[in-house]
């Protein structure tokens, strides 16, 4: 009997996580890694997460459920290349004085890589099950640290590094699509030029867990 009742507590609480998450897609759920301090625990549901050690130095996205931490990640289909961008933060810096110069700031991470031209989340199923190498000519990974690159975007020369895309789920309700799941890992060591001297970037304890609204969808740039 105790067995019996476990089991419908177990269930009640995974639909209703189930029920939570469809109705918002952008929720983030953080949970920490008890392994890897500062990082969210390696996950495959959509918990719009991600994070890895820069230098030692934790890179991951604000667990607040507010405006700008929700927009941690940015898919976007150039041509033959895919662009994939995890955002720590964006915070919105408004200039009493000059309304017009005010901006947005994050640091970020950019994985450019060799991809059929896609319109739709759904077009990132092909990438299910594929290990990436970032040392490869055909791939470049940008980054963008306040601290770090002097707030610039900086290519990366990466001497070895792998992203490792181990699930893409494509998720229909009622036959319509209504999001895609993008999980993975990946690790790099790079140098990078900044002001005038070369600095080494090591990335390490990689992971992410995406989920990408399908009403929001995948940008296209020309």
């Amino acid at each position: 009997m105790n067995r019996l009742i476990y089991i419908a507590v177990a269930l009640c609480s995974m639909m209703t996580l189930s029920c939570s998450k469809d109705d918002n897609l952008d929720e983030i759920i953080w949970i920490e890694d008890d392994m890897n301090a500062g990082l969210p625990q390696y996950s495959e549901w959509g918990y719009n997460t991600f994070g890895a050690y820069i230098n030692a130095h934790v890179f991951t996205n604000n667990r607040k459920n507010d405006l700008w931490a929700t927009n941690c990640s940015r898919v976007s289909s150039e041509g033959d290349i895919l662009h994939f961008t995890l955002r720590n933060k964006d915070e919105y810096y408004y200039d009493e004085t000059h309304p017009d110069d005010s901006f947005h700031s994050s640091d970020s991470l950019t994985f450019s890589i060799p991809y059929n031209h896609i319109y739709e989340c759904s077009g990132l199923a092909d990438l299910n099950g594929q290990i990436i190498n970032l040392s490869s000519d055909k791939c470049r990974v940008t980054l963008k640290l306040e601290d770090g690159t002097n707030g610039k975007a900086t290519t990366l020369d990466v001497s070895e590094g792998f992203l490792n895309i181990k699930r893409v789920q494509v998720l229909y309700l009622n036959g319509r699509l209504t999001e895609t799941i993008m999980s993975g890992e990946f690790e790099l060591k790079s140098t990078a030029i900044i002001d005038g001297k070369p600095r080494h970037f090591d990335i390490t304890e990689g992971r992410f867990d995406i989920g990408i609204d399908a009403q929001k969808n995948i940008e296209i740039l020309d």
